[in-house]
């Protein structure tokens, strides 16, 4: 009797495992593989893997690659190619598959980063700064936001250390001889008779 009941269960356990192959091989096939930067030959971890369909381009399936830079896709179709993206590395595309068993290991696949030669940019900013010189202060107006639209004497007054009352008269340090000279000239436009600068 128990060894009766011994190969009955034998036996279950022999079919289940045969149903489970037949599964695998029949119903599905799977696409493994591995992906590895080309120069450094590390792993890209995280990149994007899609299966898609030959004849639509549609996306049939998709993951991203897992720690090592291991993937693993399953499609009940054949006739696709896999398609891998990453930022900063140039899309791949395979359409050649070796099938065991309804199973292709690709292997190791190896991404290109993504180098494109830019143009030279130059950036220029105009910027208020005070130069401290033996014989004076330089003040260079800048395009900012404080000296936009505002006048000659507006801006005098932002300086530090000097101060313009209300008649227009400018004082650096409290005393009153100061000249001023524009663009490192004297000019008309700055006499205590003109009022040019505060316009």
């Amino acid at each position: 009797m128990t060894r009766n009941i011994f190969i009955i269960i034998l036996l279950s356990v022999n079919s289940i495992w045969g149903q489970n192959d037949n599964n695998i091989d029949s119903d599905e096939y799977m696409f493994i593989g591995q992906l590895l930067e080309a120069s450094s030959k590390q792993a890209i971890d995280f990149a994007t893997v899609t299966l898609r369909d030959k004849a639509t381009d549609n996306i049939v399936t998709g993951v991203t690659t897992e720690d090592g830079g291991l993937f693993r896709l399953s499609s009940t179709s054949n006739d696709v190619y896999l398609e891998i993206s990453f930022l900063g590395f140039e899309t791949k595309r395979i359409d050649e598959f070796t099938f065991l068993k309804n199973k292709a290991d690709i292997g190791i696949i190896y991404l290109e980063s993504d180098v494109e030669i830019l143009e030279e940019i130059i950036v220029k900013a105009d910027k208020s700064t005070t130069e401290f010189k033996l014989d004076k202060r330089v003040f260079n107006v800048g395009s900012d936001l404080s000296s936009s639209g505002a006048g000659a004497l507006e801006v005098l007054n932002n300086v530090p250390s000097v101060n313009v009352d209300i008649e227009g008269s400018i004082t650096l340090r409290g005393s009153s001889g100061v000249q001023i000279l524009i663009n490192g000239k004297p000019s008309v436009l700055a006499d205590d008779e003109s009022s040019a600068l505060g316009s």
